[in-house]
Protein backbone atom coordinates (compact mmCIF):
# COMPACT_ATOMS: atom_id res chain seq x y z
CA UNK A 1 0.00 0.00 0.00
CA UNK A 2 2.73 2.30 0.39
CA UNK A 3 4.49 2.24 -2.82
CA UNK A 4 1.17 2.34 -4.39
CA UNK A 5 0.47 5.46 -2.58
CA UNK A 6 4.17 6.82 -3.21
CA UNK A 7 2.98 6.01 -6.73
CA UNK A 8 -0.15 7.65 -6.44
CA UNK A 9 1.47 10.61 -4.80
CA UNK A 10 4.94 10.45 -7.73
CA UNK A 11 2.00 11.08 -10.46
CA UNK A 12 -0.13 13.79 -8.21
CA UNK A 13 2.94 15.91 -8.41
CA UNK A 14 3.95 15.24 -12.21
CA UNK A 15 0.25 16.34 -12.82
CA UNK A 16 0.39 19.35 -10.70
CA UNK A 17 3.56 20.40 -12.54
CA UNK A 18 2.51 19.86 -16.42
CA UNK A 19 -0.36 21.95 -15.19
CA UNK A 20 1.31 24.59 -13.92
CA UNK A 21 3.65 24.33 -16.68
CA UNK A 22 0.41 24.46 -19.17
CA UNK A 23 -0.59 27.63 -17.22
CA UNK A 24 2.38 29.55 -17.29
CA UNK A 25 2.55 29.14 -21.45
CA UNK A 26 -1.22 30.05 -21.46
CA UNK A 27 -0.06 33.25 -19.24
CA UNK A 28 2.74 34.31 -21.49
CA UNK A 29 0.52 33.31 -24.66
CA UNK A 30 -1.90 35.19 -23.58
CA UNK A 31 0.40 38.55 -22.81
CA UNK A 32 1.90 37.90 -26.01
CA UNK A 33 -1.49 37.83 -27.94
CA UNK A 34 -2.02 40.95 -26.05
CA UNK A 35 1.18 42.25 -27.13
CA UNK A 36 0.63 41.37 -30.90
CA UNK A 37 -2.82 42.91 -30.77
CA UNK A 38 -1.51 46.40 -29.35
CA UNK A 39 0.82 46.58 -32.31
CA UNK A 40 -1.46 45.77 -34.74
CA UNK A 41 -3.78 48.11 -33.67
CA UNK A 42 -0.86 50.88 -33.88
CA UNK A 43 -0.02 49.19 -37.14
CA UNK A 44 -3.25 50.17 -38.38
CA UNK A 45 -3.25 53.66 -36.41
CA UNK A 46 0.22 54.35 -38.13
CA UNK A 47 -1.42 53.27 -41.51
CA UNK A 48 -4.84 55.57 -41.32
CA UNK A 49 -2.69 58.08 -39.85
CA UNK A 50 -0.45 58.42 -43.34
CA UNK A 51 -3.95 58.21 -45.21
CA UNK A 52 -4.66 61.42 -43.40
CA UNK A 53 -1.24 62.74 -43.45
CA UNK A 54 -1.02 62.10 -46.93
CA UNK A 55 -4.86 63.33 -48.37
CA UNK A 56 -4.75 66.33 -51.20
CA UNK A 57 -4.14 69.42 -49.17
CA UNK A 58 -5.61 71.66 -51.58
CA UNK A 59 -8.38 73.87 -52.31
CA UNK A 60 -8.28 74.99 -55.93
CA UNK A 61 -9.97 78.83 -56.38
CA UNK A 62 -10.01 80.48 -59.69
CA UNK A 63 -7.96 81.49 -62.71
CA UNK A 64 -8.17 84.72 -64.75
CA UNK A 65 -6.37 85.11 -67.83
CA UNK A 66 -4.88 88.04 -69.58
CA UNK A 67 -3.26 88.53 -73.33
CA UNK A 68 -2.28 90.80 -75.48
CA UNK A 69 -0.01 91.05 -78.52
CA UNK A 70 3.39 92.55 -77.15
CA UNK A 71 5.27 94.24 -79.89
CA UNK A 72 8.51 95.43 -79.32
CA UNK A 73 9.21 93.33 -76.23
CA UNK A 74 12.17 91.38 -75.17
CA UNK A 75 12.34 87.80 -72.74
CA UNK A 76 13.47 90.87 -69.96
CA UNK A 77 10.47 93.14 -70.47
CA UNK A 78 8.09 93.30 -67.48
CA UNK A 79 4.93 92.37 -69.71
CA UNK A 80 6.99 89.22 -70.11
CA UNK A 81 7.22 87.83 -66.40
CA UNK A 82 4.95 85.75 -64.29
CA UNK A 83 4.56 88.23 -61.39
CA UNK A 84 1.57 90.18 -60.10
CA UNK A 85 3.06 93.35 -61.29
CA UNK A 86 2.78 92.42 -64.74
CA UNK A 87 1.73 95.48 -66.61
CA UNK A 88 -0.78 93.50 -68.82
CA UNK A 89 -2.77 92.88 -65.96
CA UNK A 90 -5.76 95.13 -66.43
CA UNK A 91 -9.25 94.75 -67.04
CA UNK A 92 -9.20 95.41 -70.90
CA UNK A 93 -6.77 92.44 -71.78
CA UNK A 94 -8.41 89.82 -68.97
CA UNK A 95 -10.49 87.48 -71.03
CA UNK A 96 -11.11 84.45 -68.72
CA UNK A 97 -12.09 84.03 -65.82
CA UNK A 98 -13.40 81.06 -64.08
CA UNK A 99 -13.56 78.46 -61.05
CA UNK A 100 -11.23 75.43 -61.73
CA UNK A 101 -10.02 71.87 -60.21
CA UNK A 102 -6.92 70.89 -60.60
CA UNK A 103 -4.11 69.81 -60.36
CA UNK A 104 -2.55 71.28 -63.38
CA UNK A 105 -1.61 68.97 -66.46
CA UNK A 106 -1.53 71.66 -69.08
CA UNK A 107 0.88 71.00 -71.62
CA UNK A 108 1.60 71.76 -75.47
CA UNK A 109 4.29 70.76 -77.84
CA UNK A 110 4.70 71.89 -81.63
CA UNK A 111 6.64 74.67 -83.66
CA UNK A 112 5.94 78.10 -84.20
CA UNK A 113 4.62 77.99 -87.57
CA UNK A 114 0.92 77.52 -86.54
CA UNK A 115 0.11 79.29 -83.10
CA UNK A 116 -2.29 77.21 -80.38
CA UNK A 117 -5.00 79.27 -78.92
CA UNK A 118 -5.68 80.06 -74.99
CA UNK A 119 -8.53 77.41 -75.27
CA UNK A 120 -6.04 74.99 -76.41
CA UNK A 121 -3.92 75.10 -73.77
CA UNK A 122 -6.10 75.38 -71.42
CA UNK A 123 -8.02 72.07 -72.49
CA UNK A 124 -4.74 69.97 -73.51
CA UNK A 125 -5.01 68.67 -69.57
CA UNK A 126 -7.37 66.96 -67.27
CA UNK A 127 -8.26 70.34 -65.53
CA UNK A 128 -11.98 71.13 -64.94
CA UNK A 129 -13.38 74.82 -65.15
CA UNK A 130 -16.70 76.33 -63.96
CA UNK A 131 -17.06 78.00 -67.86
CA UNK A 132 -16.10 76.77 -71.23
CA UNK A 133 -12.91 77.19 -72.26
CA UNK A 134 -13.44 75.55 -75.92
CA UNK A 135 -14.38 79.72 -77.51
CA UNK A 136 -10.66 81.04 -76.27
CA UNK A 137 -9.89 81.46 -79.65
CA UNK A 138 -6.87 83.91 -79.10
CA UNK A 139 -3.15 83.31 -80.30
CA UNK A 140 -1.45 81.81 -77.08
CA UNK A 141 1.54 83.24 -77.58
CA UNK A 142 4.12 84.09 -80.33
CA UNK A 143 8.09 83.47 -80.88
CA UNK A 144 10.18 86.71 -80.12
CA UNK A 145 7.85 87.59 -77.02
CA UNK A 146 5.22 89.45 -79.63
CA UNK A 147 2.06 87.60 -77.99
CA UNK A 148 1.85 86.98 -74.64
CA UNK A 149 -0.85 85.42 -72.30
CA UNK A 150 -0.64 85.96 -68.50
CA UNK A 151 -2.08 83.70 -65.88
CA UNK A 152 -3.34 83.48 -62.54
CA UNK A 153 -4.15 80.12 -60.48
CA UNK A 154 -5.30 81.03 -56.86
CA UNK A 155 -5.42 77.58 -53.98
CA UNK A 156 -5.31 77.22 -50.52
CA UNK A 157 -3.72 74.40 -48.22
CA UNK A 158 -4.71 73.23 -45.43
CA UNK A 159 -1.29 71.98 -44.25
CA UNK A 160 2.10 72.01 -45.12
CA UNK A 161 3.29 70.59 -48.34
CA UNK A 162 6.17 69.36 -50.61
CA UNK A 163 4.73 71.07 -54.52
CA UNK A 164 6.51 69.88 -57.31
CA UNK A 165 6.19 72.56 -60.69
CA UNK A 166 7.44 72.34 -63.94
CA UNK A 167 7.05 75.02 -66.29
CA UNK A 168 7.46 76.13 -69.59
CA UNK A 169 7.88 79.64 -69.82
CA UNK A 170 7.59 81.31 -65.95
CA UNK A 171 6.40 81.05 -62.76
CA UNK A 172 5.75 82.57 -59.29
CA UNK A 173 4.24 82.13 -56.33
CA UNK A 174 2.24 84.53 -54.51
CA UNK A 175 0.73 85.41 -51.04
CA UNK A 176 -3.15 85.82 -51.26
CA UNK A 177 -2.94 89.30 -51.84
CA UNK A 178 -0.60 89.64 -54.32
CA UNK A 179 1.73 91.98 -52.81
CA UNK A 180 4.47 89.76 -52.34
CA UNK A 181 6.35 86.64 -54.53
CA UNK A 182 7.02 84.18 -52.26
CA UNK A 183 9.14 82.05 -55.06
CA UNK A 184 9.52 81.42 -58.76
CA UNK A 185 11.52 81.77 -62.01
CA UNK A 186 9.18 84.27 -63.99
CA UNK A 187 11.26 84.60 -66.66
CA UNK A 188 10.50 82.58 -70.50
CA UNK A 189 12.87 79.44 -69.97
CA UNK A 190 12.60 75.91 -71.57
CA UNK A 191 11.02 73.16 -69.69
CA UNK A 192 12.20 73.35 -66.02
CA UNK A 193 11.37 72.20 -62.93
CA UNK A 194 11.04 73.79 -59.33
CA UNK A 195 9.77 72.21 -55.83
CA UNK A 196 8.62 74.45 -53.11
CA UNK A 197 7.42 73.52 -49.78
CA UNK A 198 4.44 75.98 -48.51
CA UNK A 199 2.57 76.23 -45.55
CA UNK A 200 -1.13 76.37 -44.55
CA UNK A 201 -2.82 79.26 -46.52
CA UNK A 202 -3.92 80.89 -49.81
CA UNK A 203 -1.27 81.42 -52.55
CA UNK A 204 -1.49 83.22 -56.11
CA UNK A 205 0.20 80.76 -58.61
CA UNK A 206 1.39 83.62 -61.73
CA UNK A 207 1.96 81.18 -65.01
CA UNK A 208 3.51 83.40 -68.63
CA UNK A 209 3.28 82.36 -71.82
CA UNK A 210 5.45 84.60 -73.72
CA UNK A 211 7.52 83.18 -76.12
CA UNK A 212 5.99 80.19 -78.59
CA UNK A 213 5.51 76.93 -78.04
CA UNK A 214 6.38 74.22 -76.34
CA UNK A 215 3.97 75.58 -73.42
CA UNK A 216 3.73 73.88 -70.09
CA UNK A 217 2.22 73.96 -66.68
CA UNK A 218 2.25 71.31 -64.30
CA UNK A 219 1.35 71.96 -60.59
CA UNK A 220 0.35 69.63 -57.62
CA UNK A 221 2.12 67.21 -54.66
CA UNK A 222 5.51 66.65 -55.06
CA UNK A 223 6.47 62.67 -54.80
CA UNK A 224 7.70 62.61 -51.36
CA UNK A 225 4.93 64.14 -48.61
CA UNK A 226 5.93 65.92 -45.60
CA UNK A 227 6.34 63.31 -42.50
CA UNK A 228 3.77 64.29 -40.26
CA UNK A 229 4.55 64.33 -36.23
CA UNK A 230 1.81 62.11 -35.68
CA UNK A 231 2.46 59.55 -37.66
CA UNK A 232 6.11 59.67 -37.14
CA UNK A 233 5.17 59.07 -33.21
CA UNK A 234 3.14 56.18 -33.94
CA UNK A 235 6.08 54.73 -35.42
CA UNK A 236 8.04 54.96 -32.83
CA UNK A 237 5.41 52.97 -30.64
CA UNK A 238 5.21 50.01 -33.08
CA UNK A 239 8.78 49.73 -32.49
CA UNK A 240 9.13 50.40 -29.22
CA UNK A 241 6.33 47.33 -29.05
CA UNK A 242 8.76 45.07 -31.37
CA UNK A 243 11.71 46.19 -28.76
CA UNK A 244 9.53 44.43 -26.22
CA UNK A 245 8.48 41.04 -28.07
CA UNK A 246 12.12 40.67 -28.94
CA UNK A 247 13.09 41.37 -24.59
CA UNK A 248 10.43 38.95 -23.96
CA UNK A 249 11.73 36.26 -26.39
CA UNK A 250 15.39 36.70 -25.15
CA UNK A 251 14.16 35.94 -21.12
CA UNK A 252 12.62 32.91 -22.09
CA UNK A 253 15.80 31.70 -23.78
CA UNK A 254 17.65 32.64 -20.61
Amino acid sequence: MAAISACKMGDDMRAFRAVVVVQSRVVRGTRMKAVRQAILAGALAVAASAGVAHADPFTWGTVTVWNAATPGATDTSPTEQALFSNPLRVGANRIFSSTYSGPLDLALNGINTTPATVGQFLGSGSVTYGASVAGLTQTLSKANDKWTTLMDWTFSLNSTANLAIMHDDGFSIANASNTTTITGAPGPTGSVSADVTLGPGSYNLWYVEANGLPAQLNFGLASTPVPEPATMALVATGLLGLGMIRRRKTRGVA
